[in-house]
Formats: structure tokens, sequence, C-alpha cells
């Protein structure tokens, strides 16, 4: 059965980690089909990438491409540079602003925390200071 695609003589670069290698991509659909040195068989579309890069694809993690999208709904730019996947600037705030209000909320739940005891270090004080530098209970025993 061909193969979709069929890229010759490309490093790839899988993402995983390990070192870029000498192989050949098979595609079939939408799909990887086959990745290694030499492949065999036929393709309905050969592309030879020798001396070229080979790699699934690249996730922008810092995009504004969400403001063009009604003038290049196919994000050619993005596509041509080899982008897949794209968080954009869009779910970039939200997810920012829910962990700020988070952040806030936890800095004012310390903050009252922290006033709380602040009041009733000081009306402990106060109690020590109106019974003449006793503490109340050594106050009440006199």
């Amino acid at each position: 059965m061909p193969w979709s695609l069929l890229i010759r003589n490309g490093t790839v670069v899988d993402g995983s980690g390990a070192p870029a290698r000498d192989a050949d991509v098979a595609v079939e659909g939408d799909r990887i089909a086959a990745v290694g040195p030499g492949l065999a068989g036929e393709a309905e579309r050969v592309i030879d990438a020798r001396g070229l890069m080979v790699a699934p694809g690249f996730i922008d993690i810092h995009s504004h491409s969400d403001l063009v999208y009604d003038k290049c709904p196919s994000a050619e730019s993005k596509v041509r540079q080899g982008v897949t996947p794209a968080v954009n600037a869009v779910a970039v705030v939200l997810v920012v602003t829910t962990v700020a209000i988070a952040i806030a909320a936890e800095i004012r739940r310390r903050n009252a925390a922290s006033r709380a005891m602040e009041a009733a270090r000081l009306a402990q004080q106060a109690d020590v200071e109106m019974a003449g530098g006793l503490r109340p209970q050594e106050a009440a025993a006199q």
C-alpha cells in the first residue's frame, strides 16, 4: 500500500529529547505511519529533505494569533513556521487573571487573619495595662 507522503533523507527531531537522527518519515492520511532510515515503499508524494530538519510540530506558548484569525482563519503564517498548537493571548489572559484573583484572595485572607491576630494581641495588651500590668487572671486573683 502506498503512503500519502514520504519524506526522505531528513534529519528527524522528534521532540522526545533523543538526539537528531537521519531518517525517512512516512505519512498515511493525517498520521505518521513509519519513521526510520531508508524506508521502502511507494508514496503519492515524495519530498527530499536532505540537509533539512523534519519535526512533528512546535507549540507556540505565547501567541497573539487570535487577533488575526478573522483575517486569516487558516493561520498560514504559523503553519508555515511549523507551529501546530498555539496558546493564544486570550487563553493566557484568562489563566493569568484566574491565578491573580486566587493570589489576591489568599493575600486578603492572610492579611485579615494577620489583622485579627494583631487586634487580639492589642486587646490582650490593653487588658494587661488596665489591670495594672497584671494579666487578667492575675488581677482577678488579687
